[in-house]
Protein backbone atom coordinates (compact mmCIF):
# COMPACT_ATOMS: atom_id res chain seq x y z
CA UNK A 1 0.00 0.00 0.00
CA UNK A 2 1.34 3.39 -0.95
CA UNK A 3 1.96 5.71 1.96
CA UNK A 4 1.42 8.78 -0.23
CA UNK A 5 -2.30 9.17 -1.02
CA UNK A 6 -3.61 10.39 -4.35
CA UNK A 7 -5.38 13.13 -2.40
CA UNK A 8 -4.65 14.47 1.08
CA UNK A 9 -5.64 12.04 3.81
CA UNK A 10 -8.64 13.14 5.86
CA UNK A 11 -7.57 11.26 8.98
CA UNK A 12 -4.32 10.19 10.60
CA UNK A 13 -3.83 6.56 11.55
CA UNK A 14 -0.28 6.24 12.90
CA UNK A 15 -0.90 2.75 14.32
CA UNK A 16 -3.63 0.11 14.79
CA UNK A 17 -4.59 1.57 18.19
CA UNK A 18 -5.57 4.88 16.55
CA UNK A 19 -7.88 3.06 14.16
CA UNK A 20 -9.35 0.94 16.97
CA UNK A 21 -10.07 4.13 18.95
CA UNK A 22 -12.07 5.56 16.02
CA UNK A 23 -14.63 2.73 16.01
CA UNK A 24 -18.11 4.20 16.30
CA UNK A 25 -16.98 7.69 15.24
CA UNK A 26 -18.32 9.47 12.17
CA UNK A 27 -15.24 10.42 10.18
CA UNK A 28 -15.07 13.59 8.08
CA UNK A 29 -16.56 13.26 4.59
CA UNK A 30 -14.21 12.77 1.66
CA UNK A 31 -13.75 15.11 -1.28
CA UNK A 32 -16.48 15.23 -3.93
CA UNK A 33 -15.89 12.88 -6.87
CA UNK A 34 -17.69 13.72 -10.11
CA UNK A 35 -18.93 10.71 -12.06
CA UNK A 36 -18.50 11.93 -15.62
CA UNK A 37 -20.64 10.75 -18.53
CA UNK A 38 -17.46 9.37 -20.10
CA UNK A 39 -16.75 7.29 -16.97
CA UNK A 40 -20.28 5.85 -17.13
CA UNK A 41 -19.86 5.02 -20.86
CA UNK A 42 -16.44 3.41 -20.32
CA UNK A 43 -17.72 1.36 -17.40
CA UNK A 44 -20.67 0.20 -19.51
CA UNK A 45 -18.29 -0.89 -22.29
CA UNK A 46 -15.97 -2.62 -19.83
CA UNK A 47 -18.71 -4.55 -18.05
CA UNK A 48 -21.19 -5.00 -20.89
CA UNK A 49 -23.81 -3.16 -18.83
CA UNK A 50 -25.33 -1.30 -21.77
CA UNK A 51 -28.88 -1.03 -20.47
CA UNK A 52 -30.67 2.10 -21.75
CA UNK A 53 -30.99 3.25 -18.12
CA UNK A 54 -27.25 4.00 -18.15
CA UNK A 55 -27.11 5.81 -21.52
CA UNK A 56 -25.34 9.04 -20.69
CA UNK A 57 -25.52 12.41 -22.40
CA UNK A 58 -23.06 15.21 -21.80
CA UNK A 59 -24.97 17.07 -19.08
CA UNK A 60 -26.34 15.83 -15.72
CA UNK A 61 -29.89 16.58 -16.92
CA UNK A 62 -29.28 14.30 -19.91
CA UNK A 63 -27.12 11.78 -18.09
CA UNK A 64 -28.12 8.23 -17.49
CA UNK A 65 -28.17 6.58 -14.10
CA UNK A 66 -24.71 5.62 -12.85
CA UNK A 67 -24.25 1.85 -12.48
CA UNK A 68 -24.41 0.57 -8.91
CA UNK A 69 -21.25 -1.45 -9.45
CA UNK A 70 -19.46 1.74 -10.53
CA UNK A 71 -20.63 3.56 -7.39
CA UNK A 72 -19.42 0.64 -5.29
CA UNK A 73 -16.00 0.75 -6.98
CA UNK A 74 -15.76 4.52 -6.54
CA UNK A 75 -16.65 4.10 -2.86
CA UNK A 76 -13.82 1.58 -2.44
CA UNK A 77 -11.42 4.11 -3.97
CA UNK A 78 -12.62 6.87 -1.66
CA UNK A 79 -12.31 4.50 1.29
CA UNK A 80 -8.67 3.97 0.32
CA UNK A 81 -8.19 7.71 0.78
CA UNK A 82 -9.79 7.59 4.24
CA UNK A 83 -7.57 4.78 5.48
CA UNK A 84 -4.04 5.87 4.64
CA UNK A 85 -2.14 3.54 6.96
CA UNK A 86 1.65 4.02 7.06
CA UNK A 87 1.96 0.90 9.23
CA UNK A 88 0.14 -1.35 6.73
CA UNK A 89 1.41 -3.21 3.70
CA UNK A 90 -2.08 -3.54 2.21
CA UNK A 91 -5.77 -2.93 2.79
CA UNK A 92 -7.89 -5.47 0.92
CA UNK A 93 -11.61 -5.23 0.30
CA UNK A 94 -12.90 -8.54 1.67
CA UNK A 95 -16.54 -7.93 0.84
CA UNK A 96 -19.62 -5.82 1.28
CA UNK A 97 -22.71 -6.16 3.40
CA UNK A 98 -26.18 -4.71 2.91
CA UNK A 99 -25.30 -2.39 0.02
CA UNK A 100 -28.43 -0.43 -0.87
CA UNK A 101 -28.92 2.14 -3.62
CA UNK A 102 -31.27 4.71 -2.10
CA UNK A 103 -31.49 7.26 -4.91
CA UNK A 104 -30.18 7.46 -8.47
CA UNK A 105 -26.96 9.27 -9.28
CA UNK A 106 -26.88 10.76 -12.76
CA UNK A 107 -23.81 10.95 -14.96
CA UNK A 108 -22.19 14.32 -14.35
CA UNK A 109 -23.13 14.46 -10.66
CA UNK A 110 -20.69 14.30 -7.77
CA UNK A 111 -20.66 12.01 -4.75
CA UNK A 112 -18.70 11.93 -1.50
CA UNK A 113 -18.21 9.30 1.17
CA UNK A 114 -19.21 9.65 4.83
CA UNK A 115 -17.51 6.72 6.62
CA UNK A 116 -17.84 5.33 10.14
CA UNK A 117 -15.63 2.45 11.27
CA UNK A 118 -17.85 0.00 13.16
CA UNK A 119 -15.51 -2.88 13.96
CA UNK A 120 -11.75 -3.33 14.20
CA UNK A 121 -10.13 -6.46 15.56
CA UNK A 122 -6.85 -8.30 15.36
CA UNK A 123 -6.95 -11.53 13.37
CA UNK A 124 -3.41 -12.59 14.30
CA UNK A 125 -0.32 -12.81 12.16
CA UNK A 126 -0.25 -9.04 11.59
CA UNK A 127 -3.74 -8.99 10.05
CA UNK A 128 -6.75 -6.93 11.14
CA UNK A 129 -10.46 -6.96 10.31
CA UNK A 130 -12.13 -3.60 9.64
CA UNK A 131 -15.82 -2.98 8.99
CA UNK A 132 -16.85 0.49 7.83
CA UNK A 133 -20.43 1.72 7.56
CA UNK A 134 -20.70 3.96 4.53
CA UNK A 135 -23.11 6.59 3.36
CA UNK A 136 -22.45 7.90 -0.14
CA UNK A 137 -23.91 11.37 -0.50
CA UNK A 138 -24.99 13.22 -3.60
CA UNK A 139 -25.38 16.99 -3.78
CA UNK A 140 -28.81 18.42 -3.01
CA UNK A 141 -30.16 15.15 -1.64
CA UNK A 142 -32.15 14.73 1.54
CA UNK A 143 -30.38 11.46 2.36
CA UNK A 144 -27.61 9.19 1.12
CA UNK A 145 -27.67 7.74 -2.39
CA UNK A 146 -25.99 4.52 -1.23
CA UNK A 147 -25.50 2.85 2.16
CA UNK A 148 -23.90 -0.33 3.40
CA UNK A 149 -20.85 -1.79 5.07
CA UNK A 150 -17.46 -2.33 3.49
CA UNK A 151 -15.41 -5.20 4.96
CA UNK A 152 -11.63 -4.99 4.81
CA UNK A 153 -8.56 -6.95 5.86
CA UNK A 154 -5.47 -4.92 6.72
CA UNK A 155 -2.04 -6.55 6.54
CA UNK A 156 0.63 -4.99 8.69
CA UNK A 157 4.08 -4.21 7.28
CA UNK A 158 6.66 -6.75 8.43
CA UNK A 159 8.87 -3.97 9.83
CA UNK A 160 6.06 -2.46 11.91
CA UNK A 161 6.08 -3.18 15.62
CA UNK A 162 2.28 -3.29 16.17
Amino acid sequence: MATVPRYPAISSWPDPAALRAAVGTDLPPTRWETVTPETVRRFARLTGDDQPLHAAGDLPAQGGVVQGALLTALTAGLLGEVYVLPWARALYQAGYDSIRFRAPVRAGEAVRLCPRPTQFKALGGGRYWLATAIALEGPDRAGPVMTGTFLSVIVERADHDG
